[in-house]
């Protein structure tokens, strides 16, 4: 048996018992992880339910920068039609997924992805188009250089339907059944689809499983070789951004969304003849008088009564955009007065807002980092 065979017969063994155990040969624990989170978070678990009965089938995809602005999610097409079979060719064109098929941003219970349909371009490779949407989405970039033998690869994916793990191996063969390379790294159904990275970051395979592949076996297809395939739609050879880069952003994103702005907004509530006593609300509206912000922190007090009393304040916040304060009121206003002036409670809020994770967040924390 050779060395090869033995290899993948093991990682299989071992991905099916041990779903969350990493591989390392000689010294690869000794080199840098390419996963920074701007690259786990474009991981896209994907399940898909084929019948009532059964339980979801579960894969893995990631999301690529495609032509003119659109975007997408690479993976198998196995992962998306779990019931194809060999001899069968995939619908054409920009085909319908299944009707219950789910994808989640970055991790399980991660954010849903809205698709709008799916090619499959032969290979057992198909591309999820995504509809778009505000907020920018993480992407890896796609390299069609060749891999060398014994170079270090690493792959994220979702082993037996657990939560996404990252894996490091070496490359131990190119000459895989159907153009395919063969790594060390152990592997285990869920984790089809999923990319593998280099050391730089770059996308240089995507994981094969089921079907000719069987699931759980290191088996990846080349960037390289699907070049014919994806240059019609996708971004190719676009380098991936530095890991001093990817720093930089990720603290630039932090820096913009600790940030405190204070806020201040002030409510009166009237009273008249008839209206002894009664409760009436203030409501601070974020998304109304800061777009893009939330609240992160507030105090209220009453400034001035007139003409009757207020009781004690009750608070509520509606999720982190809506403030409400209910102000009881006692009014002491009668036909009779002399003045005949109304009532009145004035009340202050002061707080403090928060940016949210948004497009233009995201731009001009990538700005900053360009201007260094």
């Amino acid at each position: 048996m050779d060395t090869a065979r033995r290899t993948v017969i093991l990682a299989t063994a071992l991905g099916t018992f041990l779903p969350n155990a990493v591989a390392f040969s000689g010294d690869v624990a000794s080199l840098s992880d390419p996963w920074t989170s701007d690259r786990t978070a474009a991981i896209v678990r994907i399940e898909v339910q084929t019948s009532a009965a059964a339980d979801p089938s579960v894969g893995t995809g990631f999301i690529v920068k495609g032509l003119s602005g659109s975007h997408y999610v690479l993976t198998s097409s196995h992962v998306v039609l779990p019931e194809l079979s060999n001899d069968k060719a995939p619908p054409s064109g920009c085909a319908n997924l299944l009707t219950k098929t789910r994808l989640q941003e970055n991790n399980a219970g991660g954010k849903d992805l809205s698709p709008k349909c799916v090619y499959h371009v032969g290979q057992d490779v198909s591309l999820i188009q995504l509809n778009p949407r505000d907020e920018s989405y993480h992407v890896l970039a796609l390299s069609t250089r060749n891999v060398a033998k014994d170079e270090l690869l690493s792959i994220a994916g979702f082993p037996l339907g657990n939560p996404r793990v990252t894996r490091s191996g070496k490359v131990t063969s190119l000459d895989g059944p159907e153009e395919t390379i063969i790594t060390e790294i152990l592997t285990a159904e869920g984790m089809s689809g999923g990319p593998y990275l280099d050391t730089q970051g770059n996308v240089v395979g995507i994981h094969l499983g089921g079907g000719r592949y069987t699931a759980g076996y290191p088996y990846a297809k080349p960037i390289w070789r699907l070049r014919t395939a994806l240059q019609s739609l996708l971004v190719l050879d676009q380098p991936a951004t530095s890991a001093s880069s990817d720093l930089c952003f990720d603290g630039q994103m932090r820096a913009l969304l600790d940030k405190r702005e204070p806020f201040s907004h002030e409510g009166r509530i009237t009273c008249g003849p008839k209206q002894k006593v009664f409760s009436d609300v203030l409501r601070y509206d974020a998304r109304l008088s800061r777009p893009g912000y939330a609240i992160a922190g507030f105090v209220s007090h009453i400034d001035q009564v007139r003409n009757g009393f207020a009781g004690m304040l009750r608070y509520s916040l509606d999720g982190t955009n809506v403030f409400v304060v209910e102000v009881p009121v006692d009014c002491n206003v009668s036909f009779d007065r002399a003045d005949n002036e109304e009532g009145y409670v004035t009340v202050r809020i002061n707080g403090f807002l928060r940016r949210l994770d948004s497009k233009a967040v995201r731009d001009e924390a990538a700005q900053a980092c360009r201007n260094r």
